[in-house]
């Protein structure tokens, strides 16, 4: 009865950390529009096996390409939520907790349920999770599927795994490497050990590349269908990147799939300490709450991953103004960021009230302009491409929005 009241306890503690003046944390930037912009075209234009693009691309000048599987698990949400971003941040809120809740399962099964109390809490309240869990991310799936990973790969070691077993680490895998590139690491670790534990290492190949295709079926199906254009341009572009002549870097959350994994590790030292030193371990506990709750990537007033004195609303409002005000012919942009095509303002003003900005390249010949801006923004000098082909010779300022910042219309 009490590791439940514990449990629950922490679970609350949890859902108020993540949910408090949640709309005012919510970040949502062009990284979270360009997704929901891809999944919406799939429901009013037509499904498709491509997936949202990378910002990156090869020295052919080949973009690299998401699986279309996250796109998918958008579509229902998008449906459900009648396009509402906030309500599809809500699902990513609930799946970092739920995160969390298999975390103890599994790590019950793997050490006991007091490293699964302590892992659990290390993850519910890590910075990095929390702060995750404020925004729409085709990464946000890692944790879950690392930790999978990892409890399949511990019931093969253990030899308590069936063949099914081995399907689903693959069909893990292929989702996860669809996801992320780089969780080719974790596909190499599963191999080894199906490789090394296995008293039939063909037949169990066999299986857990099956499951990899089915996982990244899309992908697959598109290679198939376009002389492996994924297959080829990833190829390209890891040539690339070891002859230095692309942009790849590694950053945190290029292995979220680790994450938890890492703290179930560190769960087991603290266990362990506790067992020789239960005031040390308290200290700890603490100090690691502490240090978390207090990260810069933790804001319990504003949105941490948006620009200063713009917020979820803020878009929502000059979205709304601009689908009020337009004419037929019209586009958007932003210019407080690299996202100067302005895909939050798109996203709201074509999927949320139903008007339609030409595309993202068409600015040369609209009528009007609707432009997010600083308050103090030089319309005369620095303009980004998309405004010196438009030529503007008219800004009228139609209202401010957020902190600093106003919504223009430019017109020639």
């Amino acid at each position: 009865m009490k590791t439940y009241l514990i449990l629950f306890s922490l679970f609350l503690a949890a859902f108020f950390v993540r949910f408090y003046n949640f709309e005012n944390r919510i970040t949502f930037g062009p990284e979270q529009a360009r997704s929901l912009i891809v999944s919406s075209n799939y429901i009013q234009d037509k499904p498709s096996l491509l997936g949202q693009e990378y910002f990156r691309a090869n020295s052919y000048g080949h973009k690299l390409y998401t699986s279309a599987l996250f796109n998918y698990t958008l579509v229902p949400l998008l449906v459900l939520s009648n396009y509402d971003p906030f309500i599809i941040t809500i699902y990513f809120s609930a799946l970092s907790i739920f995160t969390g809740l298999i975390l103890y399962l599994l790590s019950k099964k793997m050490f006991s349920h007091e490293v699964a109390l302590i892992s659990t809490f290390l993850f519910l309240f890590n910075s990095y999770m929390i702060y995750h869990s404020m925004f729409i991310w085709v990464l946000n799936y890692l944790p879950l599927l690392g930790l999978l990973n990892f409890y399949l790969l511990w019931k093969i070691v253990n030899k308590k795994y069936k063949l099914v077993d081995v399907f689903w680490l693959g069909l893990i895998s292929g989702i996860g490497f669809g996801l992320e590139y780089l969780y080719a690491i974790a596909i190499l670790v599963s191999l080894f050990v199906v490789v090394k534990f296995s008293k039939d290492i063909f037949k169990n190949l066999v299986i857990f590349i099956l499951g990899s295709i089915v996982g990244d079926l899309p992908q697959v199906l598109f290679d198939l269908k376009h002389n492996f254009y994924h297959l080829n341009s990833l190829i390209r572009y890891a040539i690339d990147t070891f002859s230095g002549k692309s942009d790849a870097g590694f950053i945190y959350y290029h292995f979220l799939e680790f994450w938890p994994i890492g703290l179930l590790l560190l769960a087991v030292c603290l266990w362990l300490t506790y067992k020789k030193n239960k005031y040390l371990f308290f200290v700890l506990l603490s100090i690691y709450l502490f240090v978390n709750l207090k990260s810069p990537l933790i804001s319990f007033s504003k949105p941490v991953g948006m620009i200063d004195g713009l917020k979820y609303n803020d878009l929502k409002l000059a979205s709304e103004q601009i689908a009020e005000k337009a004419t037929s012919n019209f586009n958007v942009v932003t210019l407080y960021d690299f996202d100067t095509r302005g895909y939050t303002l798109r996203y709201f003003v074509q999927y949320v009230y139903g008007r339609k900005p030409q595309n993202d390249i068409s600015y040369q010949d609209v009528d009007e302009i609707f432009a997010l801006a600083s308050s103090n923004y030089n319309f005369k000098n620095n303009n980004p491409w998309e405004l010196n082909v438009f030529k503007a010779q008219n800004v009228v300022k139609l209202d401010d929005i957020g902190s600093g910042y106003g919504l223009y219309k430019l017109t020639k």
